[in-house]
């Protein structure tokens, strides 16, 4: 993704989801705070997991599950305001890399990476310091094959069902018996800390080792420091640290008291570890002591946990699975799905004919045209011709390279006229085709040889199709459903009323089919942009509007009638030129607003190549 803007939308998206999981997390752990250690500790470390997993990435997942996608809003209230809530960010203005570049913001931007840069190194420089120590004792200690720990070891790990031996290494070193090693664990042994425990204690603290690599805890720590390291400014990813660290030791701890471990003696031993041993410098490596320790042994001579029942457990594993299925779920409808059938109809067509090359020379006229087997367009951005494929206005594709809103090509196409790939306008009199079969940014009318008889026009969805697979062949383009704020206008009647008459000209004798009775001329000479549009609703005066906006211009003037519009201003003509312009001459104004809508993003595009 090049627009940098678009990254940092996603980025603070991703962090204010995580932050809401780990709320979620924060609650339940309370919920839990009777029961047993090993579920609160696998509820703060679903947490920690969430930051490392966008759920962008598995509302993508969603979305490729689909088949096709079209342009359309959520089905749902419910979607909507879920979408809304877990993407506030992305809900803001879409900029370009170059728009952002002027308006100051890359500069931040890069200041912002390099700052964080500068954290997670500065963390990971640290942990490495203190892991070059922990593997110098590691090379330093020497194997044990024999001995009373290692008898201990070997019956805890039977008991345990640890199936691969532990290695017992002896170091000279003071650090507290720790296990060090992801994959290939060894127990480091303190050689001086044997002689100050009796036979209990020893089992009891070999116990609560083995617990550690049962578990997979100090896999699970590591996976923690990566969160820790990418996510260094926020403070609630140490404060979960300290949390999974705490319910960590606990959970060894109850495991060691349920294989028959007497609580006194086991409380005895970890005192008399942290009195001649020190604490392990890496949570990644697990030692004996760590969190609290006079609350661990209140709570180890105070053992009573509350079993957890079998519906607590589904609800647990319900909140797990819905924690990713909620993201997948909203990518399959975010955009809805387009009808199996009608995808498989359109997944095959191509164009007989096409292409696409630079303009050369003036590219200031741009000419458009559209019939039943030939579409031609010169001097159009890649930007327009992505919205003509996705039957959206241009405003609507946000991101990609800032060259596809200001190259300009000239594409001309030809196909060979089938049922699938047109549609037909009915004579005078028949009953309206439907709605989703016309385009309604194309007008079409019936040249002499055609009337009073039917018209054969490109079917929007066919042509749509052709120019989505067309584009994904030719420039590798991607893009994906999403949504922003984008500036919005409104057309109403000004104060001082409508001036408006109604068309002399009602009835056009060359326009066949109802929907079609307006007629829309667009000049541009010399810099200066002139519309006539006669026998318009004020509907049509804004599908104008729009075009020349860059960004929609909503009805609101509640007419219902036909005018007849000659609109004359400069093609690099203002909001309040226009709205001047409308007031002095029609007595309409436009009104800026803003609104959530749903748009393209593009992901990647390359440059054609001739």
């Amino acid at each position: 993704m090049s627009d940098p803007s678009a990254v940092a939308r996603l980025a603070a998206d991703h962090l204010w989801q995580s932050t809401l999981v780990a709320g979620v997390a924060v609650g339940l752990a309370w919920s839990l705070r009777k029961s047993e250690a090993r579920f609160r500790h696998a509820t703060w470390m679903l947490a920690s997991l969430k930051f490392l997993v966008p759920f962008a990435l598995l509302e993508q997942i969603g979305q490729r599950i689909a088949t096709r996608r079209v342009f359309e809003a959520p089905s749902s209230a419910v979607v909507t305001t879920v979408m809304d809530i877990g993407k506030p960010f992305s809900g803001l203005p879409a900029a370009t890399a170059q728009h952002a570049a002027a308006a100051g913001h890359f500069p931040w931007l890069l200041c912002i990476v390099l700052l964080w840069a500068a954290g997670a190194v500065a963390v990971v420089l640290t942990w490495l310091v203190r892991m070059a120590r922990v593997r110098r004792l590691v090379k330093l200690a020497v194997p044990q094959h024999e001995g009373r720990e290692v008898e201990m070891l070997r019956a805890t790990e039977s008991i345990v069902g640890l199936r691969r031996p532990l290695p017992l290494l002896l170091s000279k070193d003071c650090m507290e018996p720790g296990v060090f090693g992801i994959f290939r664990p060894v127990l480091l042994w303190p050689e001086g800390i044997s002689a100050h425990l009796d036979d209990a204690q020893v089992s009891a603290i070999v116990a609560h080792e083995v617990w550690h690599v049962r578990r997979r805890d100090n896999l699970l720590a590591l996976l923690h420091m990566c969160v820790e390291a990418a996510f260094w400014f926020h403070p609630l990813v140490w404060w979960m640290g300290a949390r999974l660290l705490e319910e960590r030791e606990r959970s060894c701890d109850e495991a060691v008291l349920q294989i028959g471990n007497e609580p006194a003696q086991y409380a005895d031993a970890i005192l008399k570890a942290c009195r001649f041993c020190v604490e392990s410098p890496l949570t990644c490596v697990s030692g004996v002591s760590g969190s609290d320790l006079k609350r661990r042994m209140v709570q180890i001579m105070n053992a009573a946990t509350i079993p957890l029942s079998r519906s607590r457990k589904m609800l647990l594993a319900g909140v797990a699975v819905a924690a990713v299925a909620c993201p997948i779920a909203l990518g399959l409808l975010n955009p809805s799905v387009v009808k199996a059938d009608e995808a498989q109809q359109f997944s095959a067509l191509k164009f007989d004919s096409v292409s696409l090359t630079p303009t050369q020379g003036d590219n200031s006229n741009t000419f458009f045209m559209l019939h039943d087997k030939e579409f031609v367009s010169k001097s159009i951005t890649l930007k327009s011709l992505i919205a003509t494929a996705y039957g959206v206005r241009p405003d609507r594709i946000v991101g990609g390279p800032d060259w596809i809103n200001t190259q300009r090509f000239d594409f001309e196409a030809r196909w060979t006229p089938t049922a699938e790939t047109t549609s037909e306008i009915p004579p005078p009199g028949a009953p309206p085709a439907p709605a989703h079969t016309m385009s309604k940014v194309m007008f079409a009318t019936a040249g002499p040889g055609h009337a009073p008889g039917a018209t054969q026009i490109p079917a929007p969805a066919a042509l749509q199709a052709m120019l989505r697979n067309f584009l994904v062949e030719r420039v590798g383009l991607r893009v994906r459903g999403d949504s922003a704020v984008l500036p919005v206008y409104e057309l109403v009647v000004a104060n001082g009323g409508s001036k408006l008459t109604p068309t002399r000209d009602p009835e056009p004798s060359n326009v066949t089919h109802v929907e079609m009775k307006a007629r829309v001329e667009d000049r541009v000479q010399d810099n200066q942009h002139s519309y006539s549009i006669i026998n318009g609703v004020p509907q049509v005066l804004c599908d104008s509007l729009s075009r020349q906006l860059g960004h929609e211009v909503v009805d609101k003037t509640g007419l219902t009638g036909r005018y007849d519009f000659e609109l004359s201003f400069s093609s690099a003509a203002d909001p309040g030129q226009l709205a001047s312009t409308l007031r002095d001459q029609y007595g309409l104004d436009l009104q800026s607003t803003q609104q959530a809508v749903k748009v393209f993003a593009v992901d990647s595009v390359e440059m054609p190549q001739n």
